[in-house]
């Protein structure tokens, strides 16, 4: 999942030549996943990093196929959130579920072995099951 986000981002912000990099946020308010990459573009685009972030955030909408993310937001001092859609988190789930190469899901699917954990442990990072709390 966190690279078909990068590849939206990526194109959406292709101008920048600016690495795309990801972070699972501590907290739920801040979305799935955030990124930093309108502060790190601001100074050479020539723009204040809040202000690059709402013009990039737009971009990354427009760039996700239709109902990709609920939501993607530009927040100070210019980070990028962005929230994925129960669509594609159902859509994530089903892959896995159906991916033959998940040794843990075949061992389920046989009815022998442990839950699912090897490939669980990327889903749970990708969707922050087990966030830290405070």
């Amino acid at each position: 999942m966190k690279a078909k986000i990068t590849a939206i981002i990526r194109e959406a912000i292709r101008d920048t030549g600016v690495p795309v990099e990801l972070s699972i946020p501590e907290e739920e308010n801040f979305g799935h996943y955030s990124t930093n990459v309108a502060m790190r573009a601001a100074k050479a685009a020539g723009k204040k990093p809040l202000d690059l972030a709402r013009e990039l955030a737009e971009k990354i909408m427009k760039a996700a196929p239709d109902g990709f993310f609920e939501k993607v937001e530009a927040v100070p001092p210019g980070f990028i959130n962005v929230w994925l859609s129960a669509k594609t988190v159902t859509d994530m789930f089903t892959e896995v579920a159906h991916d033959e190469h998940c040794p843990s899901l075949l061992r389920l699917r046989r009815r022998s072995g442990p839950a699912p954990s090897a490939c669980s442990t990327s889903i749970s990072a990708a969707m922050m099951i087990g966030r830290k709390k405070k």
